[in-house]
């Protein structure tokens, strides 16, 4: 009995490998623009089948052929468990996740997250989605933060083909910085993400933050839409950490959200062409005010103007009973700042296959 449990839960697993190759122009997106390539493997597994508990694991292998120390093993696992409550497509998943990174030594790092999400569709032209994320994040010994943050989604559907979502967050995050002084560490790549520093300007205080924004999407055809949304955010409790002083560049941990207030507009389109080719194609402005940074002279606080351009296209390929997707994407930014560091180009360019089964 117990052969035929594993049996069955090992058939169920779905199981998907990317691999592909990057080429970043400025992977320390500053204003040195040094450029290196970048090849990525990552294995997903998980559970599927009717069964409300789903368990996954992610591990992904990046290497950097010219800057061979920033390459980086990430594992990110976790279980979640889905209640169907009464109604069509309304429910509650209870969530836990562990991450796990590691580069030779220099950018260590777990963090452990609980994440509930409710999802309910009041009328037929309404949707509410709720979710609370606590995540606690240890980095090597040089700090500890654990962090609350609450979302809500509210969508209409006012019209045939046509979503308007209100988005809304809250956070709260406690920083315990151990003091050290002027320790070099080298910096991971990060994607559309401004250089944040190691050495907070606080210790052991709470910081709070506050988001809102709106987006409006409008399906055009059965095989075109366009999307624009407004994103603002601010600090409005605790002093914000400083930007100066040795700096990482990591998605995981340094775009941190507390250093600077944020006005975000983008606009975008999704197109099928024909081969079912999907096409996205974003074109986004955001304006970043720091809180706690200055300019060389000391008089003016930092602000980073960031624009990007964002280019994907996608196919899917049947391979017998498995499928097989093709993915090509490009990114473009270009940051102005009133800090000469921080002004820079950036070109990315992937190509990756992914295989699932």
């Amino acid at each position: 009995m117990i052969g035929n449990i594993i049996l069955a839960f090992i058939i169920s697993i779905n199981f998907t490998l990317t691999a592909g190759q990057e080429y970043s122009s400025n992977i320390f997106q500053d204003s040195t623009g040094v450029g290196d390539a970048i090849f990525s493997v990552l294995v997903d597994l998980e559970t599927g089948g009717d069964s409300p508990l789903l368990l996954f694991i992610s591990p992904q292998y990046n290497k950097f052929f010219e800057h061979d120390s920033l390459s980086y093993f990430k594992n990110l696992m976790g279980v979640s468990y889905f209640v169907d409550l009464p109604g069509v497509g309304n429910y509650i998943k209870l969530g836990v996740e562990h991450l796990f990174k590691y580069s030779d030594g220099y950018t260590e790092y777990q963090r452990i997250s609980f994440v509930p999400e409710l999802k309910i569709y009041p009328t037929d032209q309404t949707m509410l989605k709720a979710n609370y994320t606590y995540q606690y994040l240890e980095y090597a010994d040089y700090f500890k933060e654990s962090e609350h943050i609450a979302r809500l989604d509210f969508s209409i559907f006012p019209l045939t083909r046509t979503t308007v979502k209100l988005l809304g967050d809250m956070g709260r995050k406690n920083v315990k910085l151990i003091e050290y002084s002027d320790t070099y560490v080298r910096p991971a790549i990060g994607r559309r993400l401004p250089r944040i520093p190691v050495d907070y300007s606080i210790s052991e205080e709470a910081l709070y933050r506050i988001g809102y924004g709106i987006r409006i999407s409008r399906s055009l055809t059965d095989y075109a839409g366009v999307y624009f949304q407004y994103t603002r955010r601010n600090l409005i409790g605790g002093e914000a950490p400083s930007s100066s002083g040795s700096v990482y560049i990591d998605s995981d941990i340094y775009d941190d959200p507390y250093a600077y207030d944020l006005t975000g507009f983008m606009v975008g389109t999704t197109v099928y062409l024909p081969l079912l080719i999907k096409v996205n194609l974003e074109l986004g402005v955001e304006t970043r005010d720091y809180l706690n940074t200055y300019t060389a002279d000391s008089i003016a606080l930092r602000k980073d103007n960031l624009k990007y351009f964002y280019l994907a296209l996608k196919k899917s390929f049947p391979v017998g009973s498995r499928v097989l997707d093709l993915n090509l994407d490009y990114l473009y930014n270009q940051n102005d700042s009133n800090v000469e560091k921080y002004i820079y180009n950036m070109g990315a360019f992937r190509f990756f296959l992914s295989f699932s089964m």
